[in-house]
């Protein structure tokens, strides 16, 4: 015991049982891990009375959750930096339970698409599809540079785009992603036979693949299938190819930018995602109104 301070033992060092005060509890636990990184806020939802449930994705760590201790509050050091979309460069701190947001500096403000409906919905869905399809512990930076490229693209249109064209615009993020991440099905080829697809090919939405005539009338005859226009496997390969920004001068027939739409939807039955993100259905009816 003659190794002790004082002050950790009981009685003065009369007896063998002691007890570590707070204080030196504190100077016994080991120090704490950070972790630095830059990031997109996907989601930021009030947690307990003042503090923040932040879900972000950032460039090294990929998708990762943080609290923001107090950032609630009035006078909050952290009040403004941590706004939905925004990009911001964060030190967070490993915790037992969960970890905390140390320190966040705004890099990026997104705070005038509130001027902008289309550009609200757009960069809305695309976080939320961006959180719905990635895991934590899985980093991808084409993902967080995409989403980046992204918000740039629908905070800087000059003009509210059509319901339409949001939706397409909406389908092409969402394209790149799934192709990312390995979920987008082979349209040059029939999912089932693997031949070479030529003039007749189908959609068959509720499995998720393209297949041939002879595949669509033979194996999957009782299947709903769709019938796609000549230029729907052409416009989708260069949808899934090509920048944000050229996808946004792609001039086309309405029927044929809802095919490229309904192909990128059923992509989704390739993913174990369960709940389809909302970015299908909210880009439609909100932007109807513009």
């Amino acid at each position: 015991m003659k190794n002790f301070p004082a002050t950790l033992l009981k009685g003065g060092g009369r007896s063998s049982s002691f007890r570590v005060s707070r204080f030196t509890f504190h100077e016994l636990r080991p120090p704490m891990s950070y972790l630095r990184d830059r990031a997109i806020i996907l989601r930021a939802e009030p947690f307990r009375e003042q503090d923040v449930w932040l879900v972000c994705y950032g460039r090294s760590l990929g998708k990762f959750t943080s609290v923001a201790r107090g950032s609630r509050v009035l006078k909050a050091k952290h009040l403004g930096h941590l706004q939905a979309l925004s990009e911001v460069e964060v030190m967070v701190a490993k915790g037992a339970a969960f970890d905390k947001m140390a320190v966040a500096r705004l890099v990026t403000a997104r705070h005038h698409v509130k001027n902008s409906l289309s550009a609200t919905v757009l960069a809305g869905a695309a976080a939320d599809f961006v959180d719905k399809l990635t895991q934590p512990g899985s980093p991808d930076p084409y993902i967080y540079e995409l989403l980046q490229e992204a918000l740039d693209v629908f905070f800087d249109t000059e003009n509210e785009v059509t319901s339409i064209r949001g939706q397409f615009l909406f389908a092409a993020f969402a394209l790149k992603v799934l192709r990312m991440l390995g979920y987008v099905p082979d349209v040059r080829h029939c999912n089932a036979c693997r031949k070479p697809l030529k003039e007749d090919a189908f959609l068959l939405s509720r499995l998720g693949i393209v297949a041939c005539a002879d595949c669509r009338y033979g194996q999957f005859r009782p299947e709903e299938a769709e019938r796609l226009p000549a230029r729907a496997i052409p416009l989708f390969a260069f949808v899934s190819s090509q920048p944000l920004q050229d996808c946004l001068k792609v001039t086309a027939p309405q029927e044929l930018l809802e095919t490229v739409q309904a192909m990128v939807m059923a992509s989704l039955r390739q993913t174990p995602v369960r709940a389809a993100p909302h970015g299908f259905t909210s880009v439609a009816l909100l932007l109807a109104a513009v």
